[in-house]
């Protein structure tokens, strides 16, 4: 009888051991995908900033506070995958959009 108690003792022992590790496991799982998620939604913002941005700009009006939210937005997120690539197009929307200011007509 003793020896059967040290076995269940063992297997119950054990199966703590793999459902506390199950759930560290699960709980890491989901902090990453709510990274994820909060990093497309800041992306997400920083397209419609874009958005935002070249529009006023086609209409005159004042845009210098979502062109600083945006390089701030880029600057956050250096470390995304392709966002050198936003970064680089972001630049040169921004170049385009100087240009436009200096003579609209152009």
């Amino acid at each position: 009888m003793k020896r059967q108690s040290k076995f269940i003792f063992i297997v119950i022992t054990v199966m703590l051991l793999l459902v506390a590790t199950n759930i560290i496991l699960f709980r890491q799982y989901i902090r990453n995908i709510e990274d994820d998620a909060a990093t497309l939604n800041s992306l997400g913002i920083i397209r419609g900033s874009i958005q935002r941005f070249s529009k006023l700009e086609l209409y005159g009006a004042d845009n210098e506070k979502i062109r600083i939210d945006i390089n701030s937005r880029i600057d956050i997120h250096r470390k995304v995958p392709f966002i050198d690539r936003v970064a680089e197009k972001w630049a040169e929307l921004e170049s385009v959009a100087l240009n436009y200011r200096a003579d609209p007509l152009r």
